[in-house]
């Protein structure tokens, strides 16, 4: 049922909320304890606020058991400390796999080079999943230039005195439009 009461049958349930409650029923009827459990993308299909609520949601599910999550999604791996992440590569000729290393010497908590629980998602996908830019940086910093130089005309303009005028106004709309694309 919903908030409301209203009745929703499966058959009308997203693919993430069917997923979600065939392992969560799962969990909870069996109520493992010391088991090793392997999860393959919990977050297909579903919205990241849920996406990240769903690590703590099957652990409580459990006692003592030790999860593998197969994801890529950055809001799942932000759930761990580095030591708890092992990522698993092809080789070039991709017949082998191995693992990347994102530390220094000796596997220690002391010499990771990120940890994701710090970082924002975008960085997340760059550093652990190797992205080497989003797909609209190119519009991205084309806008935030065109905005930095709207800034610095519109401060130009203040120091001059001319700050009341249509031009001003036009610019400043033009600049608080660049503004709110780029979420800045």
């Amino acid at each position: 049922e919903t908030m409301g009461g209203i009745h929703l049958a499966p058959n009308i349930w997203s693919t993430g909320i069917k997923q979600i409650f065939e392992t969560a029923t799962t969990l909870a009827t069996i109520r493992p304890k010391g088991s090793i459990l392997l999860i393959d993308e919990p977050e297909k299909s579903l919205y990241p606020d849920i996406q990240s609520k769903i690590v703590d949601f099957y652990t409580s599910l459990t006692t003592d058991c030790q999860f593998f999550y197969a994801t890529h999604s950055p809001i799942i791996a932000s759930s761990f400390d580095p030591w708890e992440i092992v990522e698993l590569k092809w080789n070039d000729d991709h017949q082998s796999v191995y693992q990347e290393k994102h530390y220094d010497g000796e596997r220690h908590i002391d010499n990771y080079k990120f940890f994701p629980k710090y970082l924002k998602w975008d960085a997340i996908l760059m550093k652990l999943f190797d992205l080497m830019e989003d797909g609209n940086s190119k519009y991205r910093e084309e806008a935030l230039d065109q905005a930095t130089a709207l800034e610095a005309e519109l401060q130009a303009m203040k120091s001059r005195g001319e700050n009341n005028g249509p031009e001003f106004e036009k610019k400043l709309g033009e600049f608080l439009l660049l503004k709110k694309k780029v979420g800045w």
